[in-house]
């Protein structure tokens, strides 16, 4: 069950790039002010690009510490992220 999680919180980052670009190009913009930052300075498909692999690194790396209840609320969180990146691009 835990190695099912993992990889739905893979999937769901994936979706998080996809629409987080999809958002920006239509004229949103980033919410957190920290990574607003960073995608202006790197650009926005490298700025996603390294903030989600080193996330997705700290979760292999400590896939074996992390508890199952953990990936549970993570992709919890990647949903809602995702409900608000189609949200927006709806309007």
């Amino acid at each position: 069950m835990k190695l099912a999680l993992f990889f739905l919180v893979f999937a769901l980052l994936v979706c998080d790039v996809v629409t987080t670009i999809m958002v920006i190009e239509r004229g949103g913009y980033e919410a957190n002010p920290v990574l607003a930052r960073l995608f202006k300075r790197l650009g926005l498909l490298n700025g996603l690009l390294l903030t989600k692999g080193v996330y997705l690194a700290g979760l292999i790396y400590f896939y074996e510490l992390l508890p199952i209840y953990a990936f549970g609320l993570i992709a919890a969180l990647y949903f809602w992220v995702l409900w608000n990146n189609v949200s927006e691009h709806r309007k």
